[in-house]
Order: structure tokens, then C-alpha cells, then sequence
């Protein structure tokens, strides 16, 4: 019976350390994710920055930050929708941002460079500059609602596998204070069982070894320490 209790009770712990172990892992693929998100909306931005520089301006040098941000979006896209694949929920939101991103750069953005190049005027209007804000803000909604959701799982998965590791800290402290009340509730049994009997056939041999023939034992205990005190009283009427 102790043996389970201790074992129960050890399982419990572990239980409750392998899911804060979870919770923590959780947290850390969280900022990993939150992490790669900015990253990807720091490189839509720069687009934005070259794009618009490039149409006000037309010169070549103001497109730098588009011609860099660019080159690097595929690989973040793929960083991105590899992290943010967890569970199904997620990937469903990290496929929305990125089509979000891609309609914004392969429907606007790319054209408008391009048109550009061959007839800046046509560029300048303020249609094409009212297009634009209009879908880089519809991206950074986007942006914002992955964000803030990815924050809201996180917290709440944190909140959830705490509260079952608190939980499962109370079974266990629960089960090693059992296992501490049965180990001394043995030890009081062994004493009134075996050690007090036995302490009383010593005395009582003492007694008969003194001289007192009348000395009797009260039987007590169990098994062979009650057989003990029963030979014991036998011996003495036989003197």
C-alpha cells in the first residue's frame, strides 16, 4: 500500500513537471513565432519605404530598401509559415497573413515599381497612392490580428497547463503526506505489535530471574509475539 502511495505520488510530480515543461516550450515557440512575425512586417515596410521613395522621387538609389526586402521576403515567408504550423488554427491564420502579403506586393506593389520605370507620372497620381495605403493597411490588420491572437492562445494555453501543474503539485504533496502518515502509522503498529511484547517478555523474564514466581504476561501482539507470551506463561506455571 505504501509502495503505490510513494509511486502515485512520484507519477503525479512527474506529471506536473512535464507540463510545465510543455508550458515553457509553448512560450518559447510563441516569441519565436511573435519574433519571425515582426521581422516579416519590418520587410513589408521597407517595400513600402523603397516603393514609395522610388514613384516620388524616380531615383534608383531610394529603391534600395525594396530591392533588399524583396531578395529576403521568400526566405521569411517560409520561416514564418514553417514556425507558425503548430496546430491547425495557427496555420490557418499564417496562411491569411501571407496571402495578405502576397496580394500586396504581387497586385501592387511589383506593378506599380514597374510602371514606374516606364512612366513615373502615371504612378503619381493619387489614386495609385490611396491603392496602396488602403492594402498596406489592410496587411498590417492582418499583422496585427496574428499578433494579438497568437498572444491570446499563448496566454491562455500558459494559464491552462499552470493550472494543471498547480493541481497536479497538490496531488502529489497530498500523496507524500499520506505516504508520511502511513509510514508512521507502520511505525507505531511495529511498536505496539512487536516491540512493546517483546520489551514486556524481557521484563517479565527479569522478574522470574529475580525471584518472583507469580509473574505473568498479558497476552499481546501478533503471531509469533503472542505465541512468545503464551510459552512465556507456560514456563512460569510449570517453575
Amino acid at each position: 500500500m505504501l509502495a503505490l502511495v510513494v509511486a502515485a505520488a512520484f507519477g503525479v510530480l512527474v506529471f506536473a513537471v512535464t507540463t510545465l515543461d510543455d508550458a515553457t516550450k509553448r512560450e518559447r515557440h510563441t516569441k519565436a513565432v511573435t519574433a519571425e512575425t515582426l521581422r516579416l512586417e519590418r520587410l513589408v515596410l521597407d517595400l513600402d519605404t523603397g516603393l514609395r521613395g522610388f514613384v516620388l522621387t524616380g531615383k534608383d538609389d531610394l529603391l534600395a530598401p525594396w530591392t533588399s526586402a524583396r531578395a529576403a521576403l521568400p526566405k521569411s515567408l517560409r520561416d514564418f509559415q514553417q514556425l507558425a504550423s503548430t496546430t491547425a488554427g495557427e496555420r490557418r491564420r499564417a496562411m491569411t497573413l501571407v496571402a495578405s502579403i502576397d496580394q500586396y506586393v504581387n497586385d501592387y506593389a511589383v506593378p506599380v515599381v514597374e510602371i514606374a520605370r516606364e512612366s513615373p507620372a502615371a504612378t503619381r497620381q493619387t489614386f495609385v497612392s490611396q491603392e496602396g495605403a488602403q492594402q498596406l493597411a489592410a496587411v498590417r490588420d492582418r499583422f496585427a490580428d496574428f499578433l494579438s491572437t497568437e498572444s491570446a492562445v499563448a496566454a491562455a494555453r500558459t494559464s491552462t497547463a499552470q493550472h494543471r501543474s498547480d493541481e497536479a503539485i497538490a496531488a502529489a504533496v497530498a500523496g507524500l503526506i499520506a505516504s508520511a502518515l502511513l509510514i508512521i502509522g507502520f511505525g507505531l503498529y511495529l511498536a505496539r505489535s512487536i516491540a512493546r511484547p517483546a520489551r514486556d517478555v524481557a521484563e517479565g523474564a527479569a522478574r522470574l530471574a529475580g525471584g518472583d514466581l507469580t509473574t505473568r504476561l498479558r497476552p499481546q501482539g501478533v503471531g509469533e509475539i503472542e505465541e512468545l507470551t503464551h510459552a512465556f506463561n507456560r514456563m512460569a506455571e510449570r517453575l
